[in-house]
Formats: C-alpha cells, structure tokens, sequence
C-alpha cells in the first residue's frame, strides 16, 4: 500500500518541490494550498513530471480555523490513513 503523505503550501517554493519528491518516490501525494487553480495546476504538472497518478489536492485557507477543519474533514473522507505530514505553510 502506498503511503499518504500531506504537503501544505504544496503550490509553490520549497512546498512544491517537497511535494514533487515525494510523488516522485512513489508516495500519493496531498497538495494543499488556498487557490483552487494553483492546486490544479500543480497537481497537473506534479503528475507529468513524475508519472505518478496518485497525486490529488484539497484547498484550505490554514489561517483560518474553519478551513482546517473542512481539511480534516475532507481528508479524513477520502484516506483512510496519514503516514508522512509537512506542515510547509
């Protein structure tokens, strides 16, 4: 089973990058970021880079406390476990 691993601030800087290494060995891959566009975009171009199609994203503004919460929540419906968390923001 592949391990999940969590990047936040996945859209750009050392965030995507960290995102891209580890699709890159053969994680799925979490992008989170606040611009549902820059998710995409990332998630896309991670995917082509890598070859890796286990790369997907969720959108949450983490300054906000709401937000984290629907992050939880989201995640917690699609995975059904966490191996590796990067709090990159």
């Amino acid at each position: 089973m592949q391990q999940v691993c969590l990047v936040t601030g996945a859209t750009s800087g050392i965030g995507r990058a960290t995102a891209h290494i580890m699709a890159k060995r053969g994680y799925t891959v979490v992008v989170v970021g606040r611009s549902n566009q820059k998710c995409m975009t990332t998630v896309a171009a991670i995917k082509n880079k890598t070859g890796n199609r286990s790369v997907d994203y969720l959108v949450a503004d983490l300054s906000l406390q709401k937000d984290i919460h629907t992050l939880v929540d989201r995640f917690n419906n699609k995975y059904t476990r966490l191996d590796v968390l990067i709090n990159n923001v």
